[in-house]
């Protein structure tokens, strides 16, 4: 039985009441601790594109995170010297449950566990570096992910 069907069905099986903690004494986890890929879309919008001053994509920028950047919502993201140029900007997180390759358009959603917001931190300076984004974008915990990242 797949775990999120065991945790449902355990959660059903509680007295209400019983299994709600407050949030305020939680310390919360980043959403997926251990992600096997982290894909971002760049300039996803073309308002971004027009304040960044880039042309707008015809075709998807795509680049990667790391596990490194990953940090749970309210975790404290440390600020190297070597940049300086810090930015970020609030993101939808998808997440895919299941193992996909060669997806039809019309099977997409099924693969979709679940969406959450994630904030998507850059060094700018070091972002344009170079024409590949990595540099800015794969610093420790700038992948903070979760309900309130």
């Amino acid at each position: 039985m797949p775990a999120l069907q065991r945790l449902q069905e355990a959660a059903l099986a509680m007295p209400e009441g019983d299994w709600w903690l407050q949030e305020a004494a939680l310390t919360l986890a980043p959403l997926v601790p251990e992600p096997g890929k982290i894909i971002c879309v760049g300039l996803n919008y073309r308002k971004h594109a027009e304040e960044s001053g880039l042309a707008v994509p015809t075709t998807p920028v795509l680049f990667s995170k790391f596990a490194n950047t990953v940090a749970a919502p309210g975790q404290a993201v440390p600020l190297p010297p070597e940049a300086v140029q810090y930015d970020y900007e609030a993101e939808l997180m998808v997440v895919i449950g299941k193992h996909a390759r060669h997806v039809s358009e019309a099977e997409a959603l099924d693969y979709v566990l679940g969406y959450c917001n994630t904030d998507d931190l850059s060094a700018r300076d070091l972002q344009f570096t170079t024409s590949q984004w990595l540099l800015g974008k794969t610093l420790d915990a700038f992948c903070p992910m979760g309900p309130t990242s």
